[in-house]
């Protein structure tokens, strides 16, 4: 379960998402480290792009390990082409409806 060395810019979006496979998580309600911002970081303009991109992929390989092959009633690609073709999967998430039932449960 190594991290792909060409998406550095999600190594903890791909932790993350590997770690929540593995078992159980606990939120914890306190700050446990300090996040440092620097000119050169992925969460600075000039990196958000590239970011994005390799979040894409990451999630992309997150649904072929989980076995996904569709998201709401649409499939899953059998390869990787175009992070928008990922996101666009993902976008009933920012429906009205989706957001109301959510809220309410």
């Amino acid at each position: 379960m190594g991290i792909d060395p060409t998406l550095k810019s999600a190594v903890d979006q791909d932790l993350s998402l590997k770690v929540l496979e593995r078992g159980d998580v606990t939120f914890i309600p306190q700050n446990l480290y300090f996040y440092r911002r620097h000119a050169k970081g992925i969460s600075q303009h000039t990196s958000k792009v590239k970011a994005k991109k390799n979040f894409a992929k990451v999630i992309f390989e997150a649904f072929k390990r989980r076995g996904i092959t569709e998201i709401n009633g649409k499939n899953v690609p059998e390869n990787y082409a175009q992070p928008q073709e990922i996101f666009d999967l993902l976008n009933y998430q920012n429906n009205i409806p989706f957001r109301l039932i959510k809220k309410l449960k």
